[in-house]
């Protein structure tokens, strides 16, 4: 009986350590995916402050700036898929689906002819409007996530 008494206290304590080591993993794969959130949110504040000081764009650095948001919208849905905790998941494709949407419209305007119009101003400010205030969420919550 007493055999039997030690064993189930040893299987029990086994149980506490893995368990206690996959939360600490859990928690450390939070802060790394919080740090990732935290980066791809800055990018699009910068990029949304970027077009907003043009006060005058032209459309070669409307179409830089929308490929360069289109190939890190692309890599922060990828980098989602990875993470493990679904906040880190849902937050960083989040931000990617943003970006991907804001490159594109910005693709479109620069891919037109001539001096741009007064709406054509009108979506870039609205699209770095979007930016920087999506980026700012997804700032905070990248931060609450720990990074």
């Amino acid at each position: 009986m007493k055999k039997l008494i030690m064993t189930t206290v040893a299987a029990s304590f086994c149980l506490f350590l893995i368990a206690s080591a996959a939360q600490a993993q859990g928690d450390i794969d939070r802060a790394a995916e919080g740090a990732k959130l935290v980066g791809a949110s800055k990018f699009m504040i910068a990029q949304g402050q970027t077009l907003q000081a043009a006060k005058n764009p032209d459309r070669a650095m409307l179409v830089d700036r929308g490929n360069l948001l289109i190939k890190n919208g692309y890599n922060d849905i990828e980098n989602g898929e990875f993470c493990y905790t679904d906040d880190g998941r849902s937050y960083l494709q989040q931000v990617g689906r943003k970006a991907l949407e804001a490159g594109q419209e910005l693709l479109k305007i620069g891919r037109g002819q001539g001096p741009l119009t007064q709406k054509e101003k009108d979506e870039v400010a609205k699209q770095a409007k979007v930016l920087q205030e999506f980026g700012k969420l997804m700032l905070a919550n990248g931060q609450t996530m720990g990074g």
